[in-house]
């Protein structure tokens, strides 16, 4: 080895050794750090025991107090719970005493009901009978006022608008134990060969136009003196809801409407009337 490659070789070793005395150093600083380091945490955990020792001896008093309060707690719920039971007993003393007061009292009073409900359904029905014979006399009366103002009218309508020869009012017929009655009927025979249906209503209804139509359906069976003749309806009445008039015109029926003072037949562009016979 050269005199050159020996100071190189204790060159570098004084280097290595350098760097080992000052990672030496830097191990010994950061050891006494770690010491301080767990120096501090030790006081720490101890401090932090002490509290949680506080804490817990603090928390035992807590609830032995509220235990304490608990039993006296549950000594006063056990008194009212007597007293309670003690109430509810004599409620139901009570009420087992007005119950049977209310049976007995139920008892008269279903009597007296009964005897009510009798008295006041006979006076009922004796009400009723009288209502039923004033409505009676007041149908009659409005048909009778309906039909002296319409007759005239309908009579003048099928005579001299229709050329009716024959115009009779109230027409009946019966055939195989069945009965129709109109209440009116016009024919005429020969050159002018039909009938009209009319009937008078003092305030035309569905039921009304129903009937008409169901009359005319039977007219061939229960007047087979007319059948070849052309058969029309007419309706006569004081009153007719708009509604109903359209009705009575779309199934093809003349419409007479009667006042006191006037009679006039109801037109509407396009009506066509209705020929029943076919």
């Amino acid at each position: 080895m050269t005199d050159e490659e020996l100071k190189d070789l204790v060159a570098s070793n004084s280097r290595a050794i350098t760097r080992l005395e000052g990672l030496h150093e830097e191990n010994e600083r950061a050891w006494q750090e770690m010491r301080a380091e767990l120096r501090a945490s030790r006081v720490e955990s101890e401090r932090r025991w002490q509290e949680t020792q506080e804490e817990l001896r603090a928390s035992r008093v807590e609830s032995e107090r509220r235990w304490q309060e608990g039993q006296a707690s549950q000594a006063e719920s056990e008194r009212r719970w007597q007293e309670t039971q003690e109430e509810l007993r004599a409620s139901r003393v009570e009420s087992e005493r007005r119950w049977q007061e209310g049976q007995a009292s139920q008892a008269e009073s279903d009597r007296r009901w009964r005897e009510e409900i009798h008295a006041s359904r006979a006076e009922t029905d004796r009400l009723v009978e009288a209502i039923h014979r004033e409505i009676g006399s007041l149908g009659n009366k409005i048909g009778d006022y309906a039909e002296g103002l319409c007759r005239p009218a309908l009579e003048h309508i099928l005579r001299d608008h229709f050329r009716m020869s024959e115009v009779a009012l109230r027409v009946n017929s019966r055939r195989n134990g069945h009965e129709i009655e109109l209440d009116m009927l016009g024919h005429a025979n020969d050159r002018i060969n039909k009938a009209y249906v009319a009937e008078i209503k003092s305030t035309l209804r569905q039921e009304g136009i129903e009937q008409i139509l169901e009359h005319l359906r039977a007219f061939p069976d229960f007047f087979p003196q007319h059948r070849g003749k052309e058969l029309y309806g007419v309706l006569a009445a004081i009153d007719a809801p708009p509604a109903v008039q359209e009705k009575a015109l779309r199934e093809g029926l003349y419409l007479v409407l009667v006042s006191e003072d006037a009679f006039r037949l109801v037109e509407r562009e396009g009506f066509q009337p209705r020929d029943f016979s076919s």
